[in-house]
């Protein structure tokens, strides 16, 4: 019959039995078969065992060590060849899940590369069964790690290769100016090449940059005071300083042999066309030390001037009266006892004068203006229109102005 489970045997034996019948002399018993041994011989009396120290095996020959008595009858059982056995095999397929014991499939039982994907189910490998190092680059598959399979601020700067990061892989308008070291960008990185000594850098709107002398920009000249009339011109900036038309006293006295005016030593004054001053010297250390004026060819400038008393005494004062024809430059204080050395010169201004603007101005010429004198400045038109009609105009004391040139029917517009 077949079997199942562990085979008992690939093999089987063949018996032969061989007899005979004592006469008390006879002493071999001839056998049919050879056996291998006398291991494979089984003698009996009568049908009782002999023991193998009674007899012997020589080829196909037993020999007893004693003749069998008279009448005995004797066997000798051969086991003298051995067959292949005619065990079943077990049928394809008759082993199924049901069939095995759990736990008893083992890592021996299995053939290398037994076990394909297929075999395996879907999420079965956790990382638990995965050994440390086990998933090299050449486990990975082309394309197969996808943004999803990354955790949020996993990828650290210690996992980015140096020079990784390409043109190609950084996003439109990603790098934004935080992003940017300091100092980082250099002419080299902008699109414009070096420019001279001197220039700037502009824009014409539409993201392209180019450098452009000052000059040829218009910018504005440097301030210019003026405290008469004056013409100007495109670009300039101009601060009108017209003198104060309030009448003024100077409280002189004298140390260290020069004049004090108001306490300061021998200042430069500014004194406006039709305006009284009085120069007062009642203090007594004016004694010996009368002032009065010299025009710039060192003559004594009288005009409008009237003395009275004695310097250092009580009711001691010059009074001037800046005539209008006053020159502009060229005046001076002194002492007429110890002359020029205790004075100094005196500034000319008009109360109230006139800038003119430029003549034949083009479109977008501009002139800048700041009155800070205590006259009004007039502004002449030159020609042209201003605001719009054929008008001069006025600036007060303490108020600016620029103005731009439209064209010919606006003329010169105020900002």
């Amino acid at each position: 019959m077949p079997f199942l489970g562990t085979t008992p045997g690939t093999k089987e034996a063949d018996f032969s039995i061989n007899t005979m019948t004592g006469d008390n002399s006879d002493t071999t018993l001839s056998l049919s078969k050879t056996p291998a041994n006398e291991n494979f011989v089984q003698v009996y009396y009568d049908g009782v065992y002999q023991h193998k120290d009674t007899f012997s095996v020589a080829g196909n020959t037993v020999t007893f060590s004693t003749a069998p008595a008279t009448g005995v009858k004797v066997e000798a059982i051969v086991m003298s060849e051995v067959v292949a056995s005619s065990v079943a095999t077990i049928n394809d397929d008759a082993v199924t899940t049901a069939k095995i014991l759990n736990a008893n499939v083992t890592t021996a039982k299995i053939a290398d590369d037994a076990i394909t994907s297929a075999k395996i189910a879907d999420d079965a490998i956790t990382s638990a069964l995965i050994a440390d190092d086990a998933i090299t680059s050449a486990k990975i598959a082309d394309d197969a790690i996808t943004s999803a399979l990354i955790a949020d601020d996993a990828i650290t700067s210690a996992l980015i290769a140096d020079d990784a990061i390409t043109t190609a892989l950084i996003a439109d308008d990603a790098v934004a100016a935080a992003q940017i070291a300091d100092n980082s960008v250099d002419i080299a990185r902008l699109n414009v090449s070096d420019g001279s000594n001197g220039q700037f850098l502009r824009t014409n709107g539409s993201g392209t940059l180019s450098f452009a002398t000052v000059s040829a920009e218009k910018a504005y000249n440097d301030w210019a005071v003026k405290t008469t009339a004056y013409t100007a011109s495109n670009r300039d900036q101009l601060i009108a300083n017209g003198g104060s038309s309030v009448a003024k006293t100077y409280a002189v006295t004298v140390a260290s042999g020069v004049f004090y005016l108001d306490g300061v030593s021998q200042p430069v004054i500014t004194l406006t066309r039709g305006v009284t001053y009085t120069f007062t010297q009642t203090d007594n250390t004016n004694s010996n030390h009368p002032i009065a004026f010299k025009d710039s060819g060192g003559s004594s400038y009288t005009t409008g001037v009237t003395s009275s008393g004695t310097p250092g005494n009580a009711g001691a004062n010059t009074v001037l009266v800046l005539a209008a024809n006053a020159p502009v430059a060229g005046l001076r204080y002194y002492c007429t006892v110890h002359g020029n050395g205790m004075g100094n010169t005196i500034n000319v201004v008009d109360d109230d004068f006139t800038i003119t603007l430029p003549s034949s101005p083009s479109a977008g010429n501009t002139v800048v203006i700041k009155n800070v004198g205590s006259g009004t400045t007039t502004i002449a038109r030159n020609g042209s229109n201003f605001e719009g009609a054929a008008q001069d105009g006025t600036l007060n004391a303490t108020k600016g102005t620029q103005l731009v040139y439209v064209d010919s029917t606006l003329g010169w517009k105020e900002l």
